[in-house]
C-alpha cells in the first residue's frame, strides 16, 4: 500500500454490509393463551437477543393488540434499544394486523437503514382482512420486506403466499423464524 500499487490485490470486489432493521411483530390476541404465548415470546426474545449481535441489523420487538384500550400495539423493544431481560407479556383482545402494520411503518420509515423487515407472527385471522391486505400492499409499496409465520394457522400464507412459512408444532416457531430470517438477510428472499 505505501509504493502506491493497486496490484497487490488479488481483485477488486464490492462487498455489501447488511444494514437492515428487522421489526418482529407478534400477535398476543387471546388465542395464544397458554403454551403459544410462553413459547412465542421466548421464541422472539431468542431471535432478537440473536438479531441484536449480528453487526449490521436494528432489531424491535412490538405486540399487538395491546391491553391498553387507547392502543392497539406496544413496543416491548424498539429499534436502537438493548434487548430486555425478559419480554413478560400476556395473551389477550383481538388481531388488529393492519393497525400494528401502519404503526410499524410508521417508526420504521425514518430509520437510516437502506433494508427494511417486518416479520409477523400470528396464530389467526386478522380482525379485518381487507385491511390487513391494504396495510400489506403499502408495505410492499413502499419497499417493506414482509414475512410472515403462521401459528396453527394458515391465514398468514394467504396474506403472504410467496414470504411465508406455517408451523403446527409449537417448538418449530424459532427455528422457523430464524430460517425466514436467515434466508431474507443473507440470500435476499424467503425461499
Amino acid at each position: 500500500l505505501q509504493t502506491g500499487n493497486p496490484r497487490i490485490f488479488r481483485r477488486e470486489a464490492e462487498q455489501r454490509g447488511l444494514n437492515t432493521a428487522v421489526h418482529l411483530l407478534l400477535d398476543v390476541s387471546g388465542s395464544m393463551s397458554g403454551a403459544p404465548i410462553t413459547l412465542a415470546r421466548q421464541a422472539c426474545f431468542a431471535v432478537a437477543k440473536a438479531l441484536e449481535n449480528i453487526k449490521g441489523v436494528n432489531p424491535a420487538v412490538t405486540v399487538f393488540p395491546a391491553t391498553a384500550s387507547t392502543s392497539s400495539v406496544f413496543p416491548i423493544m424498539r429499534h436502537g434499544q438493548k434487548v430486555p431481560d425478559s419480554f413478560d407479556i400476556n395473551a389477550s383482545g383481538g388481531t388488529p394486523l393492519d393497525a400494528a402494520m401502519w404503526w410499524v411503518m410508521q417508526t420504521m420509515l425514518p430509520l437510516r437503514e437502506q433494508r427494511n423487515i417486518i416479520l409477523i407472527i400470528t396464530d389467526g385471522v386478522p380482525d379485518s382482512t381487507h385491511a390487513a391486505r391494504l396495510a400489506l400492499n403499502m408495505a410492499q409499496k413502499l419497499g417493506f420486506e414482509v414475512y410472515g409465520v403462521g401459528i396453527r394457522d394458515d391465514h398468514i400464507a394467504q396474506l403472504l403466499p410467496q414470504t411465508s412459512r406455517v408451523i403446527n408444532d409449537l417448538p418449530d416457531l424459532a427455528p422457523t423464524m430464524l430460517g425466514l430470517l436467515h434466508n431474507a438477510l443473507v440470500q435476499g428472499g424467503a425461499s
